[in-house]
């Protein structure tokens, strides 16, 4: 997999952590937590590697890269992270991997579930 070149990481993202904790109502209430606020690129899924995704039902619309930083975006850090959010759009995270091993940028593969 190629790696980003210097520029290509222009969006802000924001890592948010969701969880669902009791409200007084006998309901869940939504708790987010944000993470950290990232440059990354944004690549949307070409069109096999979409089908493919959607065959083992992991659905994958885009791909986020951010650079690799310990203590907040090496994939062991991002185990919490469930959600990306781009441009009013938001995205559920469905896989988080170290680019090549060479532990430079991390890869977020993820389905868009709103559109801003």
């Amino acid at each position: 997999m190629q790696l980003p070149k210097i520029g290509e990481l222009n969006r802000r993202v924001k890592l948010v952590s969701v969880s669902h904790e009791p409200d007084d109502s006998s309901g869940l209430r939504e708790k987010r937590v944000l993470l950290a606020e990232v440059w990354a690129k944004c690549e949307i899924v070409g069109g096999a590697s979409y089908w493919s995704s959607v065959n083992v039902e992991e659905t994958q619309t885009h791909r986020f890269y951010v650079r690799y930083v310990n203590n907040l975006t090496r994939p062991i850090d991002l185990r919490r992270l469930t959600q990306v959010e781009c441009e009013g759009a938001v995205y559920s995270v469905r896989r988080v991997t170290d680019v090549n091993g060479l532990h430079r940028f991390t890869l977020m593969e993820c389905e868009e579930m709103t559109n801003g």
